[in-house]
């Protein structure tokens, strides 16, 4: 029997994607069968109504097609891609020669999409990295010249996120773990005439206190300018003019700081801190219908999940004050007696090598709240309001005493978004002295400000090539699913993915990355650099 995998697109194009359908059949079709799911996108259907069908059709791998009416597929994207129910699916952004150029490619990464396509007549390359994301065991080498390279560095550069900035200090996101005591250069949007350094040093790292999806948050210290190489010579000549040039960069310092703290000080009226954390599990997402405006856009800093996948993880990582349950269980179904041809479709086994990614059965019912406290728990000094909407069957004291925890209430009525609005305005009114602002003196920065943008470099040392995939070593830790962009040979990104066993054996201690994000343009000059380096 064949493993079903189900492909769902959200778009106008429809010449698009009856290629990419013929192209799935065409590469994977002995292995398997496709459901395909075609979701017009239309100016006026609210974004929930995908995101529904999405869930309900149990979609596999999604394309997402920005062409027409981009900012509705953003936000659609940004639901989705920050959901964990979703965490089993792939998605893929496509993006039209154009928009290559604009602003909107730079949001679709921001949002969390991880692969990106600038439609081309050739769909190869998306239908490959849709099924090498959903299922990378199933290792097919693409049709095209892999070049072997020895010693050959890249540079490549990750975007973070910039959380605030202090007279001392920057926060940032990161997929990375930035070794503390360590120096690391930060592109960022700082006027260099102001801040001439890009040097930072790692003062702490840690896994908590997220507003963005990374990993990590790390404070880094500002050098203000940059460290002086220490030289080789000891001679009497060298060491005055190493005096000379280190009391010249401690008063450049002394002038950079200055010109930095009052800076900040015109940026403080633009400081908005989002500081109350409000987490909404709700299988229909009804605070998106419920808002009037996009969520981002709201006082409090929200997350919003159809379903958790790992518990300790989201809450340990983002630390809401308020969590709300809409509560979920699951319903005792009649079944029919399954005819003959059914029971031959039970009993058939799929190939155990084909490991696809499923969307598994979830229900946010007493053992999830269960979960949900046992984890909350876990955290020391951590203790949120929890709120079950949607809940009779047990009061808030009986439930208290059965879970062993006094802050967790419930409310038979379902999910209303004035109602966690004014819970939340009551704990900011009580908890007023918590105010981060107050306390640090931080300038938080808003998300669409350039100066939230930041980059991190990195050298990595290519072992292979060809124009959809690059191994390669680093001395750095590179966290799998990783994005990074690349100036030289082209411009194009490049997104870690796990590699299968045969080619953790072929290539020992290295990455596997999928090229993607360019347009013919630069996937020529890609394909030049790989034959020429070939030939060496």
């Amino acid at each position: 029997m064949k493993e079903k995998i189900i492909v769902a697109y959200v778009g106008l194009d429809k010449r698009y994607w009856q290629n990419v359908q013929e192209e799935f059949e065409l590469i994977y079709g002995e292995a398997h069968e496709f459901e395909f799911v075609h979701l017009v996108m239309k100016a006026e259907e609210h974004i929930l109504k995908y995101y529904r069908v999405i869930r309900d059709r149990k979609v596999q791998i999604l394309f997402l097609d920005f062409n027409t009416y981009e900012q509705q597929v953003l936000k659609l994207a940004k639901t989705i891609r920050r959901d964990s129910f979703f965490s089993y699916m792939t998605v893929i952004g496509l993006f039209s020669f154009q928009q290559a150029k604009s602003p909107i490619l730079k949001d679709s990464f921001l949002a969390g999409i991880m692969i990106n396509h600038i439609k081309l007549n050739d769909v190869y390359d998306s239908v490959f990295d849709a099924y090498t994301l959903l299922n990378f065991e199933n290792h097919i080498r693409p049709p095209f010249f892999l070049a072997r390279f020895k010693g050959q560095i890249f540079q490549v550069k990750e975007t973070v996120r910039v959380n605030y900035l202090s007279t001392t200090e920057m926060g940032i996101e990161t997929n990375h773990p930035l070794e503390r005591a360590h120096v690391v250069s930060v592109g960022n949007n700082l006027d260099p005439e102001i801040v001439p350094s890009q040097q930072f040093m790692v003062k702490s790292v840690q896994s908590h206190g997220h507003y963005y999806n990374y990993l990590n948050c790390a404070v880094l210290d500002f050098l203000f300018v940059d460290q002086l190489g220490g030289g080789s010579k000891k001679d009497a000549m060298a060491l005055a003019e190493m005096k000379d040039k280190e009391e010249t960069r401690a008063a450049q310092v002394i002038k950079a700081k200055e010109d930095f703290r009052l800076w900040l000080k015109t940026k403080e009226k633009d400081s908005v801190i989002k500081s109350l954390r409000l987490l909404v599990i709700d299988r229909n997402l009804n605070l998106l219908s419920q808002a009037d405006d996009w969520i981002g856009n709201l006082p409090y800093s929200f997350r919003a999940h159809g379903h958790i996948m790992d518990v300790e993880d989201e809450l340990n990582r983002f630390r809401p004050s308020i969590i709300t349950v809409q509560y979920f269980e699951k319903v005792a179904e009649v079944m029919a007696e399954p005819t003959v041809e059914e029971k031959k479709v039970v009993s058939a086994k799929p190939d155990d090598k084909m490991k696809i990614k499923l969307q598994p059965e979830v229900y946010n019912d007493e053992k999830f709240i269960e979960s949900l406290v046992a984890a909350a728990k876990k955290i020391p000094q951590y203790k949120p309001i929890i709120v079950v909407f949607g809940y009779s069957k047990k009061g808030s004291g009986s439930l208290q005493k059965q879970l062993g925890y006094e802050k967790i209430m419930v409310n038979a009525m379902d999910f209303e978004l004035d109602a966690l609005m004014s819970m939340g305005s009551l704990f900011e009114n009580k908890n007023k002295f918590f105010n981060p602002m107050t306390i640090t003196n931080k300038v938080f920065i808003e998300k669409n400000d350039d100066l939230s943008i930041a980059t991190i470099n990195y050298n990595i040392e290519v072992v292979a090539m060809s124009e959809s995939v690059i191994y390669f070593s680093s001395a750095q830790t590179i966290a799998a699913y990783s994005v990074f962009e690349l100036e030289n040979p082209a411009k194009l990104h490049i997104t870690v993915v796990p590699m299968s066993n045969s080619e953790s054996q072929l290539y020992p201690k290295a990455y596997k990355g999928l090229i993607h994000a360019f347009d013919k343009e630069q996937k020529d000059k890609l394909r030049k650099f790989i034959i020429s380096e070939g030939k060496k």
